[in-house]
């Protein structure tokens, strides 16, 4: 018998017959540790054969023999540790959180706990799965640990009720963690307002740094700064020395400060040093002061005083403390790196110390359209931030985004501020302005448009009219904007002809060039010397894509500054030298990050993809609507669903607008279909229409039983028409597929028998036995699995005794 004969899967089959038979085997092995090891042992090996799926049905089938019991619980968790080995986190991360609803003894509950607590994605969730840990296995010897983890975990996350319990709990256990506790609890209680609580318990350990020091942020926060400053008279601890002389910084006391560190040479100092010299009128010290400075955060710190933010940078490369955080955003908004600044300030807590420049970043975002952005970041400072000046910025953010609902709910509490709001300014209004005005429209209508993002209504304003030399760089611009948003190279080229008329190239015409390549296209007239490192990026990106390799690398080398490794990073990619553009990649770009993924994915090393695509967290939201597209593409390709669906939903709520909206749509439908939520998929791919999409709604129809609506929406893939009308039981378009008949006998009697069904069983193997598709082993064999998925053991062995060697 080949593997060609009708009606056979050789492989498929011999495998499904050996399970069947383990099965029947296991079903009578009762409690027979020897027997149950040997079906560890098939799984094992299925596993190491890589024949995945037989091992993961092997190991389900013995957990479901021996429910509740130590046997089902190894099984269940070498499943999930074979499915983490594929990279399956999500089906691993499902199987080891229904674990953790059994009563597990202690050393595999560690295991479960442990491996669930590196799979989890953010501090609150760590934190409830540590907790559940300490809580249900006392005796486990990890206890303590786990409460301590805990808690800090749920401080992180800023859920401080929640960080109540495991340290009340490691408290009231009088061991000599409990002074640690105790002042964790005072910490937590400050942080929820509760000051007499707070105070009451930081003050019982008035030898302990970290109680002072809590305790001294506790009379900061209530504007009390004498009563910080006499806390902290006679501290010898540097970091209490620390918080002393900033406060008198803060007060405006630089020669206090320098007074006390006069005789002070450690490095850890430095930087106050260079605070209290900056403060006082004497900065042509500080070079003496970064000789002895070794510390990078230090140097960065006083490189960003000295107005050098680009050699900050370079100290605070790759660095993750909220110190580094907040001087690299700081750094980054001096040389208008907004998108980078965001990234670094928005994992920032809501502190009085990091609102100045969240502040500054919104409005920056606020000018650059990205009106979502700024209302995010201004979201957790209404407790630090002057409310007046908070609201107003809110207020005119809402109208410039068309929230003008939310934005009236404002205006009241803005007069009782005596703040009278300006009218307001939407896109809508724009619009209307536009709509109602027949004669020559202002020009500051159409920069107005395209600051609003309204390209293409600012070309529509503009009609074919003659314009002024600066209205036709902000339609040329918009164009561009539309060229990169749609692909559509009509856009490119109307763009082309109103820069040709142009003395002098602006800015956006290199970026035009640097993402469109017209036939006999011609680069003259640029001087890379007048150029700033913008403009030289796009420069260079046109060089390499003629083949002017060396050329784009040295426009880049002297004229690129602070975009050098991402100019040298596009070349690499485009290239195709992957490797080398890696070397270039910054890990906190996402599409950079994206693209990279994509480009080894299409070559086929989808672990090193994968690789990538962890730099970025799963549930973190990207300013770039091209990065967020990308990801999606390259979830897609690697088949993770569970977060294709999340980042999916994700960019469809945020680019409503977006072009990509079908694609996206049609991306996320077949995730539903792939993770057996048709019912969703056909809500997504509602009202679209396309071969493709007419496809994939019949294959949802006949997930959700109903074959007869596959067929009325007309399919033109046979195999997926073919099913349809063999479930409906349309026997007359049913002989126009019969290729597909006899390839997929195998699939339908395959995934009748695995729902159990034995009566569809029954009727369609009897039906191709009497066609000779099929013979009486094939037949019983069928059946013998589905009543065995049916719970009819003992029949099934009946069927399986009938069976000859080959099964």
């Amino acid at each position: 018998m080949t593997a060609s004969t009708p009606g056979y899967k050789i492989g498929y089959m011999k495998f499904w017959g050996k399970i069947l038979w383990l099965f029947l085997i296991l079903a009578f092995s009762g409690t027979n540790l020897k027997a149950q090891e040997e079906f560890f042992d098939v799984a094992r090996k299925y596993a190491r054969e890589g024949k995945y799926q037989l091992a993961l049905d092997t190991y389900d089938l013995i957990a479901q023999k021996n429910p509740g019991t130590v046997i089902a619980h190894r099984a269940r968790l070498e499943a999930a540790n074979l499915l983490l080995a594929r990279g399956d986190t999500s089906r691993a991360t499902l199987i080891l959180s229904e674990l953790t609803k059994e009563d597990l003894v202690d050393s595999i509950a560690n295991i479960v706990y442990l491996k669930l607590k590196d799979l989890s994605k953010t501090p609150l969730e760590r934190g409830r799965i540590l907790l559940d840990f300490a809580v249900k296995y006392p005796s486990s010897g990890k206890r303590e640990e786990f409460l301590r983890e805990a808690g800090l975990n749920f401080i992180k996350a800023g859920a401080y009720e929640k960080a109540l319990r495991p340290y009340k709990i490691i408290a009231s256990d009088y061991t000599d963690k409990r002074e640690e506790a105790q002042v964790k609890l005072g910490l937590i209680h400050k942080n929820l307002g509760q000051r007499g609580r707070a105070e009451l318990l930081l003050k019982r350990y008035p030898e302990n740094v970290e109680a002072k020091y809590y305790l001294v942020k506790l009379y900061l926060e209530e504007g009390d700064t004498a009563l910080a400053l006499l806390t902290l008279s006679g501290a010898k601890h540097k970091i209490l020395r620390k918080l002393k002389y900033k406060i008198l910084l803060g007060l405006g006391d630089p020669g206090k400060v320098l007074d006390e560190l006069k005789d002070e040479t450690s490095p850890e100092f430095a930087d106050i040093k260079a605070e209290a010299l900056i403060k006082s009128g004497q900065a042509y010290l500080l070079n003496d002061l970064l000789n002895q400075v070794k510390d990078t955060i230090l140097l960065a710190r006083a490189y960003l005083d000295l107005g050098e933010p680009t050699t900050a940078l370079s100290y605070l490369r790759g660095l993750k403390s909220k110190e580094a955080r907040y001087l690299r955003a700081e750094a980054y908004l001096e040389v208008n790196g907004y998108f980078s600044a965001y990234s670094d300030l928005i994992a920032l807590p809501d502190d009085p110390l990091y609102n100045q420049s969240k502040v500054k970043l919104a409005l920056a975002l606020k000018d650059a359209g990205l009106y979502r952005d700024a209302l995010e970041l201004l979201s957790g400072l209404k407790h630090y931030y002057p409310k007046d000046e908070l609201t107003q910025l809110e207020y005119e953010l809402l109208l410039l985004r068309g929230d003008t609902a939310s934005a009236m709910d404002l205006k009241e509490e803005l007069l009782t501020h005596g703040i009278y709001p300006l009218p307001p300014v939407s896109k809508e209004d724009l619009l209307n302005v536009y709509r109602d005005d027949f004669g020559r429209p202002p020009s500051y209508l159409l920069r107005d448009l395209f600051r609003l993002g309204a390209y293409e209504e600012a070309v529509k304003a503009a009609g074919n009219r003659k314009l002024t030399l600066s209205e036709a760089e902000i339609v040329a611009r918009s164009l561009v904007r539309l060229f990169r948003a749609t692909g559509d190279t009509a856009y490119a080229e109307k763009a082309e002809k109103l820069f040709m008329q142009m003395p002098r190239k602006p800015q956006s015409y290199l970026e035009l060039h640097a993402h469109w390549q017209p036939q006999n296209a011609r680069i003259e007239g640029i001087d890379a010397a007048e150029l700033d490192s913008l403009s030289a990026y796009y420069l260079a990106l046109i060089l390499a894509r003629k083949g002017q390799v060396e050329s784009a690398m040295e426009t880049l080398r002297r004229y690129g500054g602070r975009l050098l490794e991402r100019g040298l990073f596009e070349i690499y990619l485009s290239r195709g030298l992957l490797d080398s553009a890696y070397s270039y990649l910054d890990e906190k770009n996402a599409l950079q990050v994206y693209k990279l993924a994509s480009a080894y994915m299409k070559r086929g090393d989808r672990d090193i993809a994968r690789e990538l695509l962890d730099y970025i967290p799963s549930a973190g939201y990207t300013l770039d609507r091209k990065a967020s597209l990308l990801r999606i593409k390259c979830l897609s390709a690697l088949g993770n669903w569970s977060e294709l669906k999340e980042a999916a939903l994700q960019y469809l709520e945020v680019y409503s607008g977006a072009p990509d909206i079908p694609e996206v749509k049609k991306i996320l439908a077949l995730a539903y279909l792939e993770t057996g939520e048709p019912g969703r998929a056909l809500t997504t791919l509602y009202p679209f229409d396309s071969p493709e999409m007419r496809n994939m709604k019949a294959r949802a129809y006949i997930a959700l039983g109903r074959p007869e609506l596959a067929l009325d929406v007309s399919p033109p893939d046979s195999e997926i028409l073919w099913e349809a009308s063999f479930l409906a039981g349309d026997t007359l378009s049913f002989g126009s597929y019969l290729p597909h008949t006899r390839r997929n006998i195998e699939r339908i009697l395959d995934y009748y028998s695995g729902k159990g069904d034995v009566e569809k069983v029954r009727k369609l193997t009897t039906f191709y036995l009497g066609k000779g598709k099929i013979d009486a082993d094939a037949k019983n064999y069928y059946v013998a699995r589905a009543l065995l998925r049916a719970g009819r053991s003992e029949e099934a062995k009946k069927i399986v005794d009938l069976l000859t060697d080959y099964y």
